[in-house]
């Protein structure tokens, strides 16, 4: 490993846990257990269905805080209480706040997978560029050779007859690798490709055993690829299809091979950057067609395509909200349900619904969880109930079993009650709406308020900022806490804030077009609006003291809140942060900042404003981190002492650790004590 120069060596400290900082955690901890012990009902906890869903078992609290086994009977709905250490046989767990159902994803391939086709078809083995056939005498046939700079992939994916097989070409090229320390002085190398390095592209190749004819797509049908996954046949065995992710994440589809030719059958090519990862979707329904995820619209949405034709047969969903996931698909019902935001105009759109829709696309969607709130849910096994929460990040959730089939309540089990923490001092947080920074969009924050709170004084503000576009980050459920990122620090007397500003995801591609090629912004200049709004609401809040604080790309935004917004951000904390986009990985940076590297690379990167640094900046990083290159921040601090600004730069390298190091014990009463020097407490 590349070690750090002299100068950062004088700069870099060792991190350490010692009796000082155990005894801080703990004093955080103590009091977050006593804040929970006052708030009755906040959670299920261990809760489980039967395995045939007739009954739902979870645990309790009572005011005071005594817990209680309480077990639901359906159909009936009807709730007993018993002795807490009774055990449900045959359980399922069951997580309504953890939101534990599993979007299905379904391949139908009629084909046979592997290197063993069915029937007398033969065995395929790879020798160097050689693809080989053996059959059941035992001779080897040459199927076909790849080109010089590619070799053959598995695993392969034979027609259900045996009669052609299909299998992947990759490119030879030899993948960059990121040395890091490893155990015992030792050293490892782990691969790491970043921006604009080679990729291998593997292409399909189909192959027909009779003729010996080989056939790939040309590239002009897709242009470069990043990825390209599944080799499905169908039951006929003519076709075949198998999907591809442009490289750029300018576009993705579906390729099919028939009667020896391939055309493009579906695809999704806005004609600039999309956020495939989050748009992409496809589950076969075993009839010939598929749901399939679309932002064609601005938002992300199901259609009902044809898997012969391409051809939408249905759009299930339509309109200015998004489609978050699909939560259970019934094809003989003809219905699905999903998880969607933003459904209901007014309401905050980070809110999720369970949502009934139609797979013919007839008829409005069916919202079977009422209420101006976050809705979580778990699918009983037996998928006739789900267990509800509606909470919203200042409202204690309400509990409840529901029937699938049109939401209708089967038994209520109650609220949270929050009243008697509020009572011993606990002000809890509230939910600020502003507008954006030209009055376009509404941006939706949480303030979480110090403990203790005293409304005659004033306090500092410190934001929690994560910017990933590729997703929206502001818890918007009740919870008695958060994590310990906000919890040390409500603890330590500061008002603790979060707001999903442009660039983020989940508000449609306008919302977060953003970031396309420029990651710098971060939605800055929309936080400083929102804390201007939140500092009118709430006069104690302190706007001529505030920090930020965030780690990967949330250390990369917090570095540059303070290089553009120096006048609102006074102090920050980086940890981790990916500052040179150029030198971090290539499937998150080619996302959001494009392919080829361009100057959009430059421009988000950190170091070239170093010297608009005014305020004192904490840097953390984990001298393993195989997530985001530690030379990232090593480098940014050089930049800082290269442009004069040293004194005000500290790097604190956590030895030994990976991504993350911030958020360990003794970096975490570090971040603390650095606001508290830096912005004071409570005045």
């Amino acid at each position: 490993m590349a070690r750090l120069p002299a100068l950062l060596l004088a700069l870099a400290a060792l991190v350490r846990a010692d009796d000082t900082v155990a005894s801080r955690l703990e004093a955080w901890d103590a009091s977050l257990a006593e804040l929970d012990a006052r708030i009755a009902n906040g959670f299920l906890r261990d809760s489980s269905w039967s395995k045939d869903g007739s009954r739902l078992s979870y645990l309790w609290t009572l005011p005071g805080g005594q817990m209680v086994r309480r077990t639901v009977a359906l159909p009936g709905g009807a709730i007993a209480d018993l002795d807490r250490e009774t055990t449900q046989p045959e359980a399922v767990p069951a997580d309504v706040l953890g939101r534990s159902w599993r979007e299905p994803r379904g391949e139908r391939n009629a084909g046979t997978t592997g290197w063993k086709g069915p029937g007398a078809a033969g065995t395929l083995r790879i020798d160097s560029e050689r693809l080989l056939l053996t059959r059941e005498d035992g001779a080897a046939r040459l199927l076909a050779s790849a080109p010089k700079d590619r070799r053959w992939a598995g695993p392969p994916s034979w027609s259900p007859d045996g009669a052609r097989v299909a299998i992947w070409q990759r490119r030879v090229v030899t993948t960059r690798t990121l040395e890091l320390p490893g155990k015992d002085g030792a050293t490892r190398r782990v691969p790491y490709p970043v921006a604009g390095d080679p990729l291998p592209e593997p292409r399909p190749v189909v192959i027909d055993l009779s003729t010996g004819v080989v056939s790939s797509p040309p590239e002009s049908l897709t242009g470069p690829v990043h990825e390209t996954r599944r080799l499905d046949w169908s039951p006929d065995g003519r076709r075949l299809l198998t999907e591809f992710v442009r490289r750029g994440f300018t576009g993705h589809g579906i390729l099919a091979h028939e009667a020896g030719a391939w055309r493009k059958l579906r695809a999704e090519e806005p004609g600039g950057p999309l956020y495939v990862y989050g748009a992409r979707y496809r589950l076969d329904l075993g009839d010939g067609t598929a749901l399939w995820g679309t932002e064609r619209t601005g938002h992300r949405h199901l259609e009902r395509i044809d898997l012969a034709t391409g051809r939408t047969l249905a759009r299930l969903t339509d309109g200015p909200w998004q489609v978050r996931a699909v939560a259970k698909v019934d094809v003989p019902a003809g219905l699905v349900w999903i998880m969607a935001s933003g459904f209901h105009p007014g309401e905050n759109p980070h809110h999720s619904h369970l949502l009934q829709v139609r797979l013919d696309g007839k008829g409005a969607p069916r919202d079977l969880t009422p209420g101006d709130a976050e809705h979580a849910v778990d699918l009983s096994p037996c998928g006739r109930w789900f267990l509800h929460a509606a909470s919203r990040a200042d409202l204690p959730p309400a509990f409840a079993v529901r029937r699938l089939a049109d939401g209708a309540l089967v038994a209520a089990l109650g609220s949270g009650d929050d009243r008697e923490a509020r009572a011993a001092g606990w002000a809890g947080r509230r939910v600020i709406r502003s507008r954006d920074r030209d009055g376009t969009f509404d941006i939706w924050g949480v303030v979480h308020f110090p403990r203790p709170f005293d409304p005659a004084k004033r306090y500092p503000v410190v934001e929690k900022i994560y910017a990933g576009p590729h997703g929206d980050h502001v818890p918007h459920a009740y919870a008695p806490w958060w994590d310990g990122a906000t919890t040390d620090l409500t603890h330590e007397g500061f008002f603790v804030v979060q707001c999903d500003a442009r660039g983020t995801f989940g508000r449609g591609r306008a919302f977060q077009s953003q970031a396309f090629g420029d990651l710098a912004d971060g939605g800055l200049p929309d936080r400083v609006a929102w804390l201007r709004e939140a500092g009118r609401r709430i006069p104690q809040m302190d706007l001529g003291r505030v920090g930020i604080f965030g780690g990967s790309a949330g250390g990369q935004n917090a570095v540059w809140a303070m290089l553009r917004h120096g006048d609102t951000y006074k102090a920050a904390v980086a940890d981790c942060g990916c500052h040179d986009n150029r030198m971090d990985k290539l499937w998150w940076n080619e996302q959001w900042l494009g392919w080829p590297v361009g100057p959009a690379y430059d421009r988000s990167r950190c170091a070239n404003e170093a010297g608009r640094l005014a305020g004192p900046l904490l840097l953390t990083v984990g001298e393993a981190d195989d997530n985001v290159d530690p030379r990232s921040t090593y480098q940014l601090a050089e930049a800082f002492r290269a442009a004069g600004k040293g004194p005000l730069v500290t790097l604190e390298v956590v030895r030994g650790s990976g991504h993350g190091a911030g958020e360990q014990p003794a970096p975490r009463v570090l971040r603390a004590d650095f606001f508290r020097r830096h912005l004071g407490g409570p005045r």
